[in-house]
């Protein structure tokens, strides 16, 4: 795994209220791995120190390891204690989105991007005087924030292209199914099929066939939330009612066998009874 983390908490929206705090980090396909979950009652300086306190008792802290967060006072002051030889580097995806609401201009938005994602030292200067140039109010945040905080060129350590916490939003997005999937009431109808009853019309749902009266289920062979619901009642595994299509196994064997380029036209050699 790549030794950069970003951290995020959410709020819970389900029967239990707290705060969900994630840590994750991208593989060497650039997808989003989870390193660890915690759930806590407030987000606040103690709940992130045992969060964070945990999460190094796991995996430790990796050579030129850095942390993406958002700028909440909260981690930024647990993140250095407890993290204190790694680097810790700003959200980007908050931080444009922070100047796009206080400055209300497209093109100074559009110039931080620019300049974020600059590999060259170079082409970051230069767009950072076009933003002098612009806006200076904005430019004065980004040079007191620190350059090599949110900016690939002047930063320290590699980023391997991971300039945001936001990715955690893909942890959220799921939790969001399984908490619609929570407030339904699922009434058996017999061993395998279910009434689940809820949402903007009940639905039937069977677990033998796979099939549920949305649709959803049968046609994308993966878990609709009324399934989600049912097979919560069942305390049955939800992995097995997926389609094998979506396991890591189909995906290994798709690449198992080279795929040979085909080289140029002028180098191929075609039989003349062609």
């Amino acid at each position: 795994m790549w030794p950069v983390v970003a951290i995020d908490a959410t709020h819970l929206k389900g029967k239990f209220k707290g705060i969900l705090f994630v840590a994750i980090c991208k593989d060497a396909n650039e997808q989003i791995y989870p390193l660890a979950i915690g759930i806590g009652h407030v987000e606040d300086e103690e709940s992130w120190s045992w969060f964070l306190n945990q999460l190094r008792r796991a995996i430790g802290c990796p050579e030129n390891a850095m942390f993406i967060f958002y700028k909440h006072l909260g981690i930024k002051n647990v993140v250095e204690k407890v993290y204190k030889d790694a680097h810790h580097d700003l959200c980007n995806y908050h931080l444009g989105k922070n100047f796009k609401n206080r400055f209300k201009r497209e093109d100074v938005a559009t110039i931080f991007t620019m300049v974020a994602n600059c590999y060259r030292v170079t082409d970051f200067d230069r767009h950072m005087n076009q933003l002098k140039q612009l806006c200076k109010p904005a430019y004065d945040i980004l040079i007191r924030l620190g350059p090599e905080r949110w900016a690939l060129a002047p930063s320290p350590v590699r980023r391997y292209k991971l300039m945001t916490s936001n990715t955690t939003e893909c942890i959220n997005s799921c939790l969001r199914l399984l908490n619609e999937a929570s407030h339904f009431f699922v009434q058996a109808i017999d061993r395998v099929e279910f009434q689940v009853i809820g949402g903007s019309k009940d639905r039937v749902m069977n677990l033998s066939t796979k099939e549920c009266s949305c649709g959803e289920f049968q046609f994308n062979l993966l878990l609709c939330t009324h399934a989600m619901a049912a097979i919560s009642k069942c305390k049955r595994v939800a992995i097995e009612f997926c389609s094998d299509y979506y396991k890591t196994r189909s995906w290994a064997e798709g690449y198992a066998v080279p795929i040979r380029p085909i080289g140029h036209p002028s180098e191929w050699d075609i039989p003349y009874d062609m």
